[in-house]
C-alpha cells in the first residue's frame, strides 16, 4: 500500500477555528501534566518495571479520542524526521489493513452506542508511533490512555496494566486512581465523544481513497 507522509493542517482538519484548537491543544496539555502528577505520587517507591524500551504498553491496541490524535500529529509533525513520519504512516496503513475488520467493527459499535470492549479486545498491534528502539516517538505527547496504563485500576478495580506490572504487584498493596475516572477529565473538549486505534485515523487521513479537506471521521 502506498501514501508517504506529507504535512497536513491540523486546524483544517478539526474543523475548529484555530484559536478553539489552540485552546483544546493547551487544556490538554494541562490535562496530562497532571495526571502525570498524580500517577507519578501514586507510583513513588513501587519500582515498577516501566522504562524507555520495555514498550510492553505499546503493542496492544490504543484508544484514543480525535482531538488527541491531532495534538499528537501536530507534535509529530514539528518535532520528528520526514523519515520517521514516513515509517509511521506507513506502518499505520500497513495495520489497518490487516486489522480492517475488527476496526470497523469498533467504529459500527461506537457509532450505535454500543459497548465495544469485546471488538476491543482483540485488537492485538505494534503501535505505529513505536520506534525501533523499543520507545514511543511521540511519547510528550503520547494520548491520555497510554499514560494511565500501568498506573491506575479499571471500573471493576482490576489492574489496567501488562502482565509484568501485575506479577510485580501482585503482594503489594496500591491505591492507583481508577482510569475511567481520569479518562474523563477530556470529556469537556470538542472531538472527544468517542475513541480510535491509531492506524483508523492513519488511514483516513493517508490512503489514496481517502476523502481529504472534510474529515467526516471526527
Amino acid at each position: 500500500m502506498s501514501g508517504g507522509w506529507q504535512p497536513l493542517d491540523v486546524v483544517q482538519l478539526s474543523g475548529l477555528a484555530e484559536t478553539a484548537l489552540s485552546s483544546a491543544f493547551s487544556q490538554i496539555e494541562s490535562i496530562y501534566s497532571s495526571v502525570d502528577m498524580v500517577l507519578g505520587a501514586v507510583s513513588r517507591g513501587l519500582d515498577l518495571p516501566c522504562m524507555r524500551g520495555c514498550s510492553a504498553c505499546c503493542r496492544q491496541s490504543v484508544f484514543l479520542t480525535p482531538i488527541e490524535f491531532l495534538y499528537g500529529w501536530d507534535w509529530a509533525q514539528k518535532h520528528l524526521s520526514h523519515d520517521a513520519l514516513d515509517d509511521i504512516v506507513s506502518r499505520g496503513l500497513s495495520l489497518y489493513q490487516q486489522h480492517q475488520e475488527l476496526i470497523e467493527a469498533l467504529e459500527e459499535a461506537s457509532h450505535q452506542q454500543r459497548d465495544a470492549f469485546s471488538v476491543a479486545r482483540l485488537l492485538r498491534f505494534d503501535c505505529p508511533y513505536l520506534g525501533e528502539d523499543g520507545a514511543c516517538r511521540i511519547y510528550p505527547a503520547r494520548e491520555l490512555l497510554g499514560r494511565l496504563f500501568g498506573a491506575s485500576l479499571l471500573e471493576d478495580g482490576a489492574l489496567y496494566a501488562c502482565s509484568m506490572i501485575e506479577e510485580h504487584l501482585r503482594d503489594i498493596p496500591i491505591a492507583f486512581p481508577r482510569a475511567p475516572q481520569l479518562a474523563r477529565a477530556l470529556q469537556d473538549l470538542p472531538l472527544t465523544s468517542r475513541r480510535q486505534v491509531y492506524p483508523y485515523y492513519i488511514h483516513h487521513l493517508y490512503h489514496p481513497d481517502a476523502s481529504s479537506g472534510s474529515m467526516p471521521w471526527w
